[in-house]
């Protein structure tokens, strides 16, 4: 639920440079501000700021040294292309302030408007783009966000230009052993953990899983295939047991139709790397099914047997095999990677731990 907190409009912020308007959106853990920056240098006048005000966590040093931790982790990645710069980090006795740049909306809201993405390839391959390489970004510098969907990526009116928002459930630690962190119909089957043994899953391939789900929002339109990736969402196990669910149920071509099942392995080693998704993106001639595509027009079945007629054979593509289940929830194999620890990754922690520690004392 959303925190419930006091109206802040016409709050002065910084001796007031910072004056806070009026709310323009609510999250989990905090209310969204449009605010005028009244000492940006500008000749155009007040430059607008978006504040994001969270209630702090309690009483102890120890509830807010992590909220600082959470805003250090966005400031790592803040100058990524494509992701939302954290600018400043006020505080009072009962809140943080935080300060990014404002944006006209979010995905969420562009994508339901119907019109911007709607049997526009280039515009879907553009955005999509965008948001594969900020996260590729924040992946590179170790920060896994752990709850992408269109509600955290800000964008510009037209939504030519996105923007990856919201580090709030980000994380530094490639293997996690906290589950069900993020949306539920965004998060992988190893990231929700019902039914599974207890053991560390991949930040990183959940991150994967969730561009995918962003990838199916903007060719159907915001329509999600599945509520949650487990066997007890009756949409999910028709995805699992139905090779053309997607293709037949949202309209999805089949090139992207392939990409997504890929992406959506059960085993998280296996979904392709971000790098080998844009590659197959910027490959595709289109993501809406074609009129030939279409399944059971008219009551007709589509006929694709192979044309020999001018003595010429024609390709076949290659069926993508089913989807297996048999590591899946409730089966002896759990979809966990190995929970041996590298050397590495102590080498990682300790440098995320120091560069963490740098950034507190900035908060002080």
């Amino acid at each position: 639920m959303p925190a419930v907190l006091s109206d802040f409009t016409g709050k002065l912020i910084d001796a007031g440079r910072l004056e806070m308007l009026q709310p323009v959106g609510a999250g989990t853990y905090g209310e969204v501000y449009l605010t005028i920056d009244h000492h940006a240098p500008t000749s155009s006048g007040p430059v607008r700021r978006a504040i994001k005000v969270v209630q702090k966590a309690g009483p102890s040093k120890h509830d807010t040294q992590r909220q600082r931790r959470e805003f250090a982790i966005h400031q790592l990645v803040s100058g990524v292309p494509g992701v939302q710069p954290l600018l400043e980090v006020h505080e009072d006795d009962a809140h943080f302030y935080l300060v990014s740049d404002y944006r006209d909306c979010d995905l969420f809201h562009l994508i339901h408007e119907g019109v911007t993405f709607e049997d526009n390839d280039e515009r879907i391959r553009s955005v999509f783009v965008q948001i594969l390489d900020a996260v590729h970004g924040c992946h590179q510098k170790k920060v896994y966000h752990r709850d992408l969907k269109p509600e955290n990526i800000l964008c510009t009116a037209d939504g030519e230009e996105v923007f990856v928002a919201d580090f709030g459930m980000a994380t530094p630690v490639a293997r996690s052993y906290t589950h069900g962190h993020g949306t539920q119909s965004y998060m992988s089957p190893e990231c929700i953990g019902s039914g599974a043994p207890s053991g560390p899953y991949s930040t990183k391939h959940a991150d994967i899983w969730a561009l995918g789900l962003i990838l199916v929002n903007l060719i159907a339109g915001g329509r999600r295939p599945w509520g949650e990736a487990t066997l007890d969402d009756p949409d999910f196990r028709q995805f699992t047991e139905d090779d053309q669910y997607l293709e037949r149920e949202y309209g999805i071509s089949s090139g992207a139709a392939d990409l997504l099942k890929r992406i959506f392995r059960m085993n998280p080693t296996t979904r392709p790397s971000i790098a080998q998704i844009r590659s197959n993106v910027l490959r595709l001639d289109t993501f809406f099914a074609e009129f030939e595509e279409d399944f059971a027009l008219d009551g007709e079945e589509v006929d694709d047997t192979p044309d020999h007629s001018e003595g010429v054979s024609t390709p076949v593509d290659v069926p993508v095999p089913p989807i297996d289940i048999s590591n899946f929830m409730g089966h002896p194999r759990p979809l966990l990677l190995p929970a041996a620890k590298r050397n590495f990754d102590d080498d990682f922690a300790s440098a995320v731990i120091e560069r963490l520690q740098t950034l507190d004392s900035d908060f002080q």
